[in-house]
């Protein structure tokens, strides 16, 4: 089991929205940007332009996403593909 610390729970991270597994964040504050970042996401915020993510808790349930949707992972996550072989894959191309 991992507790990932300091993301949503501190004042630079609200939760605007939840809805069973899925858990939409915004950044109030981006502590993350280089100063050439920082004028533009300064008055994009003052225009209530924020980042958001989606959370999903897969401890709630099982969760079937597209290629290339994750930015990250946390614990255990398994992969499976609908590919049975090499015949396959060259018809699902």
């Amino acid at each position: 089991m991992f507790k990932v610390s300091n993301f949503w729970g501190n004042h630079d991270v609200i939760v605007k929205n939840e809805l069973g597994t899925f858990k939409v964040i915004e950044y109030v504050k981006e502590l993350s940007l280089t100063p050439q970042e920082a004028q533009i996401a300064y008055f994009s915020s003052k225009m209530n332009v924020r980042k958001r993510q989606v959370i999903c808790d897969v401890e709630q349930t099982d969760i079937t996403l597209q290629a290339g949707a994750m930015q990250w992972t946390v614990g255990d996550v398994s992969v499976t593909t609908s590919v049975k072989g090499v015949g396959d894959f060259s018809v699902k191309l």
